[in-house]
């Protein structure tokens, strides 16, 4: 792995996060990190999600989508660096405008079960 990237929303989750030393088997300096995470169930639902799937025979439409948006998502990257250019916003921008113009020719419809998860403290109490 080149790099690692996550949101700033999973700090709180990241745990003992570590560069280690440079070594004779890589050209990079490896990394160790842990993700908290819980697995106590506490209730399924189903819903609908949607999801995006590349498909070649639109391509040329999505590629047509793009270029007569990109003057937009141009101003709005433009804007929102001039403000202070916050990176999770930056990133949302980009991924919101590829997947609005692309969600008429690579949107799917999916039925998913979700699991909701839950915390208990110490005394295997809910929190």
């Amino acid at each position: 792995m080149d790099y690692g990237i996550t949101s700033c929303d999973n700090f709180s989750t990241l745990v003992d996060f570590h560069v280690h030393d440079f070594n004779e088997f890589s050209n990079y300096a490896p990394l160790s990190f842990y993700f908290k995470a819980q697995t106590y169930r506490r209730e399924t639902n189903s819903k609908h999600n949607k999801y995006y799937k590349f498909d070649s025979k639109y391509r040329d439409e999505f590629i047509f989508e793009v270029l007569n948006g990109v003057t937009d998502l141009e101003r709005d990257l433009s804007s929102e660096i001039q403000n202070n250019g916050d990176v999770d916003k930056l990133t949302t921008l980009f991924t919101e405008f590829l997947g609005e113009k692309g969600k008429r020719y690579f949107g799917k419809n999916v039925k998913n079960v979700k699991n909701q998860f839950t915390t208990y403290n110490n005394n295997k109490t809910l929190v």
